[in-house]
């Protein structure tokens, strides 16, 4: 089932140049990966330095070289080649490899902000993995789901706002036992076959447990539920 994901990432690419003119805002309109792996990319930029932008981005060494493609109502419109020695900082490989659609891309000085819809929710999962082995933060702001059929909800009610990474803790530890009586497991044994430390295991439990209650428990008169704050992949 593919999900659609709102989520923010503090990339790299790009960031000298962008830091240099803080003021302005971007929007990625293309991206495509070249047969040597590099990327090139589409993007406008508003709302800011142009000279300022400009000068930064000669001296990004994510960035091979740019060229301005068109200016009009305070927008200018930039063509990038980015540098080798951001192939291993950028996300757009497993991108297209994966074929996740961004439906929208847009920046500021210091965060990208993208809204994509993954096709699966492993899919997700490795994108993450991902990030986080190249040191890219990300925080999602909101997962949906497709609307599942009757096979899909005939084992039970779907959670939506669940991460992958609550959602797998969550999934080890009823495997584990470790919410039987007697436990039949300790929070490092779940950490250990996350593969993660026995702290951030605690914290996805904690999340995670939060996010099914105020999904699943409703007071009595109705009222809506409040909206819960973003949750951090960890």
């Amino acid at each position: 089932m593919s999900v659609f994901v709102d989520f923010v990432i503090e990339s790299p690419i790009l960031q000298t140049a962008r830091k240099r003119a803080p003021g302005m805002t971007y929007k990625v309109h293309d991206l495509r990966l070249r047969e040597d792996g590099i990327v090139v990319l589409v993007f406008e930029a508003s709302g800011g330095d142009y000279g300022a932008l400009e000068a930064g981005m000669e001296d990004d060494e994510t960035l091979a070289d740019y060229r301005v493609l068109s200016e009009s109502d305070g927008r200018r419109m930039y063509r990038v080649t980015l540098s080798e020695a951001s192939r291993e900082q950028t996300l757009y490989p497993f991108v297209v490899d994966h074929d996740i659609y961004f439906q929208t891309h847009t920046a500021t000085a210091t965060e990208s902000r993208i809204q994509a819809t993954f096709a699966s929710e492993e899919t997700f999962q490795e994108f993450t993995a991902y990030c986080e082995r190249r040191d890219i933060p990300v925080t999602v702001r909101r997962i949906l789901r497709e609307h599942p059929t009757d096979a899909d909800t005939s084992d039970g009610a779907e959670v939506s706002d669940l991460t992958p990474a609550q959602r797998e803790a969550l999934e080890a530890s009823v495997e584990a036992g470790y919410y039987e009586v007697p436990r039949q497991a300790t929070l490092e044994d779940v950490a250990d076959e996350l593969g993660v430390s026995s702290q951030a295991t605690s914290e996805r439990l904690r999340r995670g447990m939060r996010t099914v209650l105020n999904e699943t428990i409703v007071s009595d008169d109705g009222e809506r539920r409040r909206e819960e704050p973003k949750a951090e992949i960890r």
